[in-house]
């Protein structure tokens, strides 16, 4: 487990210091299975057999419950996927080491300070979202090329070219229906004093 302070641009609390903003505990799915007593006890499981499929938020007393699951962009890649529990003053995330380190050193590279759970958590959606418009730009220019092909004549592969194409689109609109239930949670269950 690791424990970030979310008030001095994402630096690690010593185990004997004071974070001075809200502490942010990174937990691996193992870990999670029987988390340290910093933990709040009694968390509800976050995903049936621990695997993450899809995006939502569940509002639980004191807390929100969600799990977000990225699709890989352009079918490459492997999913981007943690759970959190968004508490008034803490946030606990949990994902595989890998997976959410890399997005944790470039929101502490802008060096905002002083965030409160649910903002981070925002900036963490937005830096999620940052290169999506380049990917469905690149989607809509890949279907126009289909498109235009397809009016000059027929071409022999077009369903083989289309059917990931197709895949691809529909992966995306299931990723980004799910992202607005989950925001739509988030804003109508914000947990008290998590501004």
């Amino acid at each position: 487990m690791i424990i970030l302070d979310l008030g001095r641009s994402l630096l690690p609390v010593q185990t004997d210091g004071e974070a001075s903003g809200a502490p942010l505990f990174l937990l691996s799915p193992e870990e999670f299975l029987s988390p340290p007593p910093c933990i709040p006890p009694g968390l509800p499981p976050y995903a049936a057999q621990g695997r993450i499929r899809f995006c939502k938020a569940e509002p639980h007393a004191g807390f929100l419950l969600g799990t977000v699951c990225v699709p890989p962009k352009g079918g490459k890649g492997r999913e981007l996927c943690f759970a959190f529990y968004l508490f008034p003053q803490q946030l606990v995330l949990v994902a595989e080491p890998d997976c959410i380190n890399a997005l944790l050193r470039q929101l502490s590279q802008e060096g905002e300070p002083l965030r409160s759970p649910a903002l981070f958590l925002r900036d963490l959606m937005d830096l999620l979202l940052d290169s999506d418009l380049q990917h469905l730009e690149s989607l809509e220019e890949n279907l126009e090329r289909l498109e235009e092909d397809a009016l000059e004549n027929t071409p022999e592969d077009f369903s083989h070219r289309m059917l990931p194409l197709k895949k691809e689109i529909s992966r995306f609109y299931r990723y980004y229906s799910q992202l607005l239930n989950l925001c739509g949670q988030l804003a109508e269950n914000l947990p008290a004093g998590a501004e």
